[in-house]
């Protein structure tokens, strides 16, 4: 049994297609068990991101927070200066 994340821009169709690309051998099966898909991305406009933004400042003096960049997935993400 294993499990895999599904990464933002993917499917579990992906994530199952990338699988048997990599273990390349038809003596494998794969079965899905259970799969959900990703939600969509946060806004990092919204409220919620700002909140966990403005928290992460109070703690840490000097921190870099990763915000959604298109061009790195297959949708087009919000992206925030």
């Amino acid at each position: 049994m294993r499990s895999s994340r599904i990464n933002v821009g993917e499917s579990s169709y992906d994530v199952l297609a990338h699988n048997i690309r990599v273990v390349n051998d038809p003596r494998v099966k794969f079965n899905v068990v259970l799969s959900d898909e990703p939600s969509p991305v946060s806004n990092c406009e919204a409220d919620g991101f700002k909140m966990v933004e403005r928290s992460v400042r109070q703690v840490r003096t000097i921190t870099v927070l990763a915000k959604p960049v298109a061009s790195l997935t297959k949708r087009s993400l919000p992206t925030c200066a």
